[in-house]
């Protein structure tokens, strides 16, 4: 026993140990493997596929941006009195400087050539056999399209965008631009959505057809079969392992929107691997050095506690048979000493952990309230008291009621909830201390111990607001979407028969006071007759101000930047409507500040924004009304503030103000404010409305301060 029992321990202490803990760590070493393989390709496609989306849209943006160029120069040869010279003049500057275009015709009808750019040509010759399909589909089109793929006779692919030049709207085209795109400028512009050094980009048609390969020129006009090309043709957006022009690749597809064409980004298998093998190498080298560190400890813990086993063993063996005892035992004092030390890392290391609790919760972007059964708070983060405004009191230990009445409900609602009680989540409003409302979400919830007893109350708050106003943009957006069509379409159609109606009025006005002075009317009749005559003209030009607005609405106006003073902008709006507040006998109120207050933006569309408020205003007041002005900086921002003393709108309709078509005014188009609000939008900015009924109204126009 004395001889084979320390070696028998021996043995055992090193087989458990071995098995104890080789085998979870390879255990874990396979499955870190095997999890980070699929993290690493999952990320990888995902940023293959966030790649291709992104050629996709610069595509559609790009081909969009430079049609409305070209249509722009057909509009101007339509509506110039000297057409022809121009024309050739602005398309040859546009081939010669721009590199997205290669070659440009100006054709007839019956597809004779009147001009050719970058080489100038006169003559008769005609278009090229090739290119006169475009031109047939030009004609009954009547409108700019993008081409399918037009192989040129040395075998090479090429695209074009064709715009008609028509002497009316929807008329017959007269004459159109035919315009080659450069394959080598979009092969150079898209050589930024490349993924690593060997990876590439490609666009194609949608008969798989490669337009330009960023790697390779030879591969241009090479026609693929893959499965992934019928895919993106239905539309679809995906990733796809195969083989790409002879190399197996991770392919991310996805098609051009509104346009014929398909994105593709390839990235080679051994570039997509090489992140998972390097992992895996570094796994392996670890798992060996952890091996061996395995090893050794059980080396050193044979050695440093077997062995003192072994001869505590052995000493007590001897002192059964009545030997002495030899082995040194700790004094007391020791003993105390060491326990001391032990408590006391112990402590400090709890209150260490304590004080990084405390800092992640005063750290957390969430407002957070504890409160024990009875109510009073046993925590109470910084965030909850600056969406309180009691930063600087103090509230730990204080009851629940020196807070709002809502949040003792709260705690009602849950104190005495049993654990699986879900909690109570609400909305309300609440005005910050800088008088901005904010729209502020809160949940509470029990507050258990670990054995599941409720010992509490935990409530979170947290702002929303500007997700409110995300939710309420994308209702407005699904309505501009709706309607936006129809809106453009609706407005084209009644303007000019509009137009004919006025012509026609006007025509009976000058007859009617010819007649009039060439025969004796009677005069109740003729004063009828003029009666009627200004009706219809009072109606016409307030249908043409309707149908400026839903044009107006409908068109994306593109921004015109300048660096320039909101309250000088603000006093030349006032001055131009002075007349009419003069007219009403409003009183207007300023307050402005003396240094200028400087915004970035288009001024013009500010202006007209201000306008629509200001007229909302004027009609909302009764005569001799007031309306105050003020213009503030509020943190980065300025707010001008219209306020005004009318017959205020209902909480019921001050959310629906800024949606379409909608109005509160009996004649109202419901347009301007939402004009007013997009274009806000559209420069960074918000608005709010404060309104009580009979009282009056404030719009506020928050803007951000140039610095």
């Amino acid at each position: 026993m004395k001889k084979f029992l320390p070696a028998r321990l021996t043995r055992r202490f090193i087989v458990l140990g071995l098995f104890m803990i080789m085998i979870p760590l390879f255990i874990i070493f396979y499955l870190g493997v095997m999890s980070s393989k699929d993290i690493i390709d999952d990320q990888t496609e995902d940023r293959a596929l966030q790649v291709t989306k992104t050629l996709s849209n610069n595509t559609t943006n790009l081909f969009e941006y430079k049609s409305n160029i070209l249509e722009n120069i057909a509009m101007s040869e339509r509506i110039s009195s000297n057409t022809g010279n121009w024309t050739r003049a602005a398309i040859t500057d546009l081939a010669v400087n721009d590199e997205f275009f290669q070659q440009i015709y100006l054709v007839s009808r019956d597809g004779h050539i009147l001009h050719q750019t970058p080489t100038s040509h006169k003559g008769t010759d005609t278009l090229p056999s090739k290119l006169q399909p475009l031109l047939d589909e030009l004609k009954w089109r009547r409108d700019a399209f993008i081409s399918d793929t037009v192989l040129l006779n040395n075998g090479m692919p090429s695209i074009y965008i064709t715009v008609p030049i028509q002497g009316e709207d929807h008329g017959e085209v007269q004459r159109g631009l035919i315009a080659r795109v450069s394959l080598e400028f979009l092969q150079k512009n898209s050589k930024q959505n490349v993924l690593g050094p060997k990876g590439r980009t490609f666009l194609l048609d949608q008969n798989g057809t490669i337009l330009f390969d960023t790697q390779d020129n030879e591969s241009m006009g090479v026609s693929l079969s893959s499965a992934f090309v019928q895919d993106a043709y239905l539309g679809r957006s995906g990733t796809h392992y195969g083989s790409l022009l002879q190399e197996k690749a991770l392919v991310a597809y996805s098609p051009v929107d509104r346009l014929p064409f398909l994105a593709v980004t390839s990235i080679p298998f051994e570039h997509v691997n090489a992140a998972t093998n390097n992992l895996t190498v570094v796994l392996v080298i670890g798992f060996i050095v952890l091996t061996i560190a395995v090893i050794s400890l059980l080396y050193f813990s044979v050695k440093w506690v077997i062995q003192p086993v072994k001869s505590l063993t052995e000493e007590a063996y001897q002192y059964v048979q009545g030997g002495e005892w030899k082995i040194k035992l700790l004094k007391e004092k020791d003993e105390v000493a060491t326990l001391s030390k032990a408590l006391n890392y112990m402590a400090g290391s709890l209150k260490e952990k304590e004080r990084y609790l405390q800092l992640i919760l005063q750290s957390f972007p969430f407002g957070v309230i504890t409160m024990d059964p009875l109510g009073n708070m046993t925590s109470i983060n910084n965030k909850a008291k600056q969406l309180l405004n009691c930063e600087k009191r103090r509230l730990k230990g204080k009851a629940i009621s020196v807070l709002p009445v809502s949040l003792k409900d709260h705690f009602e609602a849950c104190k005495n909830a049993s654990p699986d009680f879900d909690g109570v989540e609400d909305e309300y409003l609440y005005i910050n201390p800088y008088g901005r409302r904010l729209t502020l979400k809160r949940s509470s919830a029990p507050l258990l111990d670990e054995k599941g007893h409720v010992i509490g109350v935990v409530t979170t708050f947290w702002d929303i607001t500007k997700i409110r106003q995300l939710e309420q943009h994308i209702q407005r957006s699904e309505q501009l979407a709706a309607i936006g069509q129809m809106t453009a379409g609706l407005a084209h159609e009644v303007k000019n028969p509009l137009g004919t109606v006025q012509m026609a009025s006007d025509l009976i006005e000058t007859e009617f006071q010819e007649l009039e002075e060439a025969y004796d009317f009677k005069e109740k009749s003729s004063k009828n007759i003029k009666d009627a005559l200004h009706d219809i003209q009072d109606e016409m030009t307030r249908l043409n101000h309707l149908v400026r607005n839903f044009l107006q609405f409908s068109r994306e106006n593109k921004k015109e930047e300048s660096i320039f003073d909101l309250t000088d902008l603000t006093k030349e709006v006032l001055q131009l409507l002075s007349h009419q507040m003069k007219k009403k006998k409003i009183y207007i109120e300023t307050t402005f500040p003396k240094e200028k207050a400087l915004v970035r933006g288009d001024r013009n569309q500010m202006t007209q924004a201000i306008i629509n408020v200001f007229l909302n205003s004027m009609e909302a007041v009764d005569e001799k009304g007031r309306i105050h002005v003020s213009i503030d900086k509020v943190e980065d921002q300025y707010v001008l503030e219209i306020e005004d003393n009318g017959t205020g709108i209902s909480r019921s309709k001050i959310k629906r103000i800024f949606n379409p078509f909608y109005s509160t005014k009996q004649e109202g188009t419901g347009l301007g404010l939402s004009i007013t609000h997009d274009i806000v939008n559209n420069h960074g900015g918000y608005m709010e409305v404060e309104s009580e009924t009979g009282i009056g109204t404030s719009m506020l126009i928050y803007l951000k301060a140039y610095h």
